[in-house]
């Protein structure tokens, strides 16, 4: 969710205020600007303090990772491709998809 809608609200009220203000048209635009710059400011503001708030969450509170069991083969071969997927139950049963190497790394 956002709070733009609120912003375009606010200055349309704004407007209608000042027209039956009798304010000048430089002195509307000058009050519906306000609040333009002031979510200009603040909005990138708090989404970077999400942002910063999450990567000090996560640094504080790191899950505890167990080893894997012995045998259990490399967990990212399937990301690499070098192991078969399985997925969906098509019509026919189930796909199996394996990945392509063409020596860059990539699929």
């Amino acid at each position: 969710m956002t709070n733009t809608p609120a912003l375009a609200a606010v200055r349309e009220l704004l407007r209608q205020r000042g027209r039956s203000a009798g304010l000048s048209p430089e002195q509307l635009r000058a009050a519906s600007d306000e609040p333009v710059v002031a979510y200009s400011i603040a909005y990138p503001m708090g989404v970077v303090t999400v942002l910063v708030g999450f990567a000090v969450t996560r640094r504080l509170w790191k899950p505890a990772m167990e080893p894997l069991p012995e045998g259990s083969g490399d967990p990212r071969a399937r990301l690499r491709g070098d192991e078969p997927r399985r997925f969906g139950g098509g019509v026919e049963g189930p796909a199996v998809m394996t990945g392509m190497r063409d020596g860059s790394g990539l699929w």
